[in-house]
């Protein structure tokens, strides 16, 4: 479908931006430390700016975690039951995250919105409003929700085609 492989795409492309981020963050730990070592004028926004891109890499890369099947699984049980149990309970457990995903992508979207309109910021040098780095959590659930659908719907898949197989 056209639309999955839009999601796949948009996936791709914020894990790609991710990969970005460390460089990012070496290039200001390092102008920190030599500002500080060989000037003693430390900076005063990289530990800031090193922090939100944390958060980017974390949100941001987390749907192409999923389509690659790459976050935490634990299948010490499920290797070992019937194809058909498996696809099944990976469904059963999909819907689960997905329903766990969604609260935490409205508490985000809620955090981020009541951060905007009342216009609070950072209290530091960059008085960064808090709302832009944060606005990398609901970005990031968005996406991973919209590829645990596409997982859902693989899955969805996988059954009918074992039970066309009986």
């Amino acid at each position: 479908m056209k639309l999955f492989a839009l999601v796949d795409r948009l996936s791709k492309s914020a894990f790609d931006a991710t990969l970005w981020a460390p460089v990012a963050m070496v290039a200001l730990i390092t102008y920190d430390v030599v500002s500080r070592g060989l000037f003693n004028s430390p900076s005063l926004f990289s530990d800031e700016i090193t922090g939100y891109l944390l958060v980017f890499i974390a949100f941001m890369g987390a749907s192409q975690a999923q389509r690659a099947g790459r976050h935490i699984g634990v299948d010490v049980f499920t290797g070992s039951l019937p194809v058909r149990v498996r696809l099944r309970l990976k469904l059963v457990t999909s819907l689960f995250s997905i329903g766990f995903l969604a609260l935490f992508w409205w508490h985000a979207v809620v955090m981020v919105y009541k951060n905007y309109v009342r216009n609070v910021t950072v209290p530091s040098s960059l008085l960064t409003p808090i709302w832009i780095p944060q606005l990398f959590i609901p970005l990031g659930m968005t996406l991973l929700l919209l590829q645990m659908v596409v997982q859902i719907s693989g899955t969805v898949n996988e059954i009918r085609s074992t039970r066309a197989q009986d």
